[in-house]
C-alpha cells in the first residue's frame, strides 16, 4: 500500500507538473513556429520554371496552401482580408535582354548576373471565409471558390511575376471588410493570428510518362501580440519622430508614416519600433542533416534557403534589406565543430557544401562526408547583430535534401523538404518589415 501511496502521488505530482507545462506553453504562444497559426507567415522557398530554362529537362512549380482558422462568432462572419506578396529574387542578365540568370555563366559574353533593380515585391489581396483552405499555382495563379459565408467568392489570384521565378511569398492578415462587394482595406495588418500555410514544391519530368518528384514544407508563422483584432498603428520612419504613431506623412517631420511591422522591440531612443506588434526573429536556427557525398553515384547532398526578416517591401534592389552574416558552427556524430560564414542578402539558396568550397571542390567541404567521418550532423545558424538600431538580422529558412544521378543537377531519385528548429529571441532589438500602402 505504501508503495501504491508513492506511485498515486507521483502520479499526480506528474499531472501537475503537466499542467503547468501546458500553461508555461500557451505563455510562450508568441514565438515563431512552422506548425502554429499566425498573423504573418512566411514561405521562404517559392520556385517556378515554366519553361524549362536551368532546370534540365523538367518542369518546376510550387503549390502555395493558405488556411484561416477563423471560427465565425456572433457578429464576426469569420471573413477575414489577407494581403500575399511575391517577393521575386530571381537575378537578371546586364545585358541582351535582361533575363533570368543563375550565375554569370548564363548571361551573353560580356554581361553579368545580376541588375541594382533586382528583388522587387508583387502583392495581391485574398478573402477567406472562417476555415476556409486556399491553394494556388506559383506558376498559373487560381481562384478562390464562392463559399458558404458569402465572403467574397469568384476572386483570382495571380502567378509568380516571371516564368522563371525564385523567391518569397508571405502572407499577413489585415484589416478591411470583407463581404461581398468591393474590397475596402487600408493593407494595414491586424492583431491576430488566423493564418496557416503549407508550400509543396513539383519536379515534373519531360517524357510519357514523365516522372514526378514532390516535396514540402510548413509556411513558417510569426505572431502577432495580441489577437484583439485591432490594426497595428501606423508608424514614424526617419525625421524626428522617429518611432511615433502617425496617421499622415505630415505628422512625421522628416519622415514619412509607414506600415511597418516590429517583429520584436527596441527600447533605445529613436528606434523605430519601441514596441513589438510580432514575435521577434529567432536567434538561432539549428539544421539536423546528413553530410554531402558528392563523389558517390548517386549523389546526395542538402539545399539551404535563407532569407531575412528586415524587408521594406516598398523598396527594390539591395535597399530593400540589410545584409546579414551567419556564423554557422558544424558538429559531426562525435560532437567534433568546425566552423563557417555565409552571408545573406535578399535570398539565399546554396548547396552546404558549397558554402566553403566552389563547385567541383565539395569534397574538401566541411559539409562533405569525407571530411566529416560521419553520416549525420548538425549546423547550428546564429546570424550576427550589428550596431543598426533598426535591423536585429533575424534570418528563417528551410532546407532540402537530394539524392540524384550525376550530374548533381539532373532530375533528383529522391528528395525532401524541412523546416528548421528556430530557437531564443533577441532582446533590445527589432527586425522591421515594411509594406507598401494599398
Amino acid at each position: 500500500m505504501a508503495n501504491r501511496g508513492r506511485s498515486t502521488a507521483l502520479i499526480g505530482g506528474v499531472a501537475v507538473i503537466a499542467v503547468f507545462l501546458l500553461m508555461a506553453q500557451r505563455g510562450q504562444a508568441q514565438n515563431v513556429a512552422s506548425d502554429r497559426a499566425a498573423g504573418y507567415v512566411v514561405f521562404p522557398k517559392v520556385l517556378v520554371d515554366s519553361s524549362d530554362l536551368f532546370t534540365q529537362g523538367r518542369r518546376v512549380d510550387t503549390l502555395i496552401q493558405l488556411t484561416s482558422t477563423a471560427v465565425p462568432s456572433g457578429t464576426d462572419t469569420g471573413c477575414r482580408v489577407v494581403q500575399c506578396f511575391y517577393v521575386d529574387a530571381t537575378k537578371h542578365c546586364t545585358n541582351g535582354s535582361n533575363g533570368p540568370c543563375r550565375t554569370n555563366t548564363d548571361c551573353a559574353p560580356g554581361g553579368t548576373c545580376g541588375l541594382p533593380t533586382d528583388w522587387q515585391e508583387t502583392n495581391f489581396f485574398v478573402v477567406l471565409s472562417g476555415s476556409q483552405p486556399v491553394g494556388w499555382s506559383a506558376n498559373s495563379g487560381g481562384s478562390v471558390p464562392a463559399d458558404a459565408d458569402s465572403c467574397a467568392g469568384g476572386q483570382s489570384i495571380p502567378g509568380a511575376p516571371e516564368a522563371f521565378f525564385v523567391g518569397e511569398v508571405k502572407c499577413v492578415e489585415v484589416d478591411g471588410s470583407a463581404v461581398t462587394g468591393p474590397l475596402a482595406t487600408t493593407g494595414t495588418p491586424i492583431y491576430a493570428n488566423e493564418l496557416k500555410g503549407e508550400a509543396t514544391i513539383y519536379d515534373v519530368g519531360k517524357g510519357t510518362p514523365g516522372g514526378v518528384d514532390v516535396r514540402a514544407y510548413n509556411g513558417i508563422g510569426i505572431p502577432a501580440m495580441s489577437t484583439s483584432g485591432a490594426p497595428i498603428a501606423h508608424t514614424c520612419a526617419g525625421g524626428t519622430k522617429q518611432g511615433v504613431g502617425c496617421a499622415k506623412d505630415a505628422d512625421c517631420p522628416g519622415g514619412a508614416c509607414e506600415i511597418a511591422m516590429c517583429l520584436g522591440s527596441n527600447p533605445s531612443t529613436g528606434a523605430l519600433c519601441p514596441a513589438a506588434t510580432h514575435a521577434s526573429c529567432p536567434s538561432t536556427l539549428i539544421l539536423n542533416h546528413f553530410f554531402d557525398n558528392l563523389e558517390a553515384v548517386p549523389n546526395f547532398y542538402t539545399d539551404l534557403t535563407l532569407v531575412p526578416c528586415s524587408e521594406d517591401l516598398t523598396m527594390t534592389g539591395v535597399a530593400a534589406t540589410p545584409a546579414t552574416t551567419a556564423q554557422l558552427s558544424v558538429y559531426n556524430e562525435f560532437e567534433q565543430r568546425l566552423s563557417a560564414s555565409l552571408n545573406v542578402t535578399c535570398f539565399k539558396e546554396i548547396r552546404l557544401s558549397n558554402i566553403d568550397q566552389p563547385l567541383a571542390n565539395e569534397a574538401a567541404s566541411i559539409f562533405s562526408i569525407s571530411v566529416e567521418g560521419t553520416l549525420t550532423g548538425q549546423t547550428v545558424i546564429r546570424p550576427v547583430i550589428g550596431t543598426e538600431l533598426n535591423v536585429a538580422h533575424g534570418l528563417l529558412g528551410v532546407a532540402e535534401e537530394f539524392l540524384v544521378e550525376s550530374p548533381p543537377d539532373a532530375f533528383p531519385q529522391g528528395s525532401d523538404a524541412f523546416n528548421l528548429d528556430y530557437q531564443g529571441t533577441t532582446p533590445q532589438k527589432s527586425d522591421v518589415v515594411v509594406l507598401p500602402p494599398s
